[in-house]
């Protein structure tokens, strides 16, 4: 779900990556209430303003491949001044929204937070990777940037995941057996009462369904 507009454009407009900033964007749905409404708004829409900045890294990081297959080395190096320069815009976006002026830190740890997988221990120590809001643009530049360790990042970041959906099962397995009488997760809001058995099984057979096909993403080593 597309859960941001654009402030100067109506829905369902074309639009560019250039006017995706923050100052243009909208947070449709949020889920807490004020003051914490803008700093959920602020951390969800860096996200969205960052992917739009992050266009310029898969673009470079494509030019980056075509130089190589050339093995032209200024090509090559030109290449790599341009990635740099995209990356740096694009980390620039999270550099100049979350501070503690837009988001306050400890009310971020608290109702923020939990709603991502950063920092769960799933039985084997803290999870690490694909346990928050990864973004594609990221997850290339990783992809190209590390070349020589490709397997292993890749094989890593799906056991990552591979471990946040099992916990995601857990917790979401007790969010729908709750008798509605308090909260699961600090800005989960409140448990389902009433849940019937069959959508707690239908929900772990979904979340299994999931948890298989991350694995079978994995790289064999000869």
């Amino acid at each position: 779900m597309c859960n941001w507009s654009l402030v100067s454009r109506p829905g369902g407009s074309g639009y560019s990556v250039e006017e995706v900033t923050l100052e243009n964007l909208r947070f449709n749905h949020g889920w807490l209430n004020p003051p914490l409404a803008r700093a959920l708004s602020v951390f969800m829409l860096t996200f969205v303003e960052t992917e739009a900045r992050g266009a310029a890294v898969v673009r470079r990081s494509v030019d980056l491949v075509r130089s190589l297959a050339t093995d032209d080395a200024h090509a090559v190096l030109c290449s790599l001044e341009s990635l740099e320069e995209a990356i740096k815009a694009m980390n620039h976006v999270f550099y100049r929204n979350i501070r503690a002026t837009l988001i306050d830190p400890a009310a971020w740890d608290e109702w923020i937070k939990p709603i991502y997988g950063w920092g769960l221990d799933a039985g084997d120590g803290v999870l690490e990777g694909a346990s928050g809001l990864q973004l594609g643009s990221i997850q290339c530049a990783d992809a190209i940037l590390g070349i020589e360790n490709e397997t292993f990042l890749f094989n890593a970041a799906i056991d990552s995941l591979r471990a946040w959906r099992q916990t995601h099962r857990q917790s979401g397995a007790l969010y729908l057996r709750g008798n509605g009488a308090g909260s699961m997760a600090g800005s989960t809001g409140m448990a389902l009462s009433g849940c019937e058995h069959a959508a707690v099984d239908q929900f772990h057979a979904l979340m299994q369904e999931r948890i298989d096909e991350t694995m079978k993403a994995r790289i064999v080593m000869a």
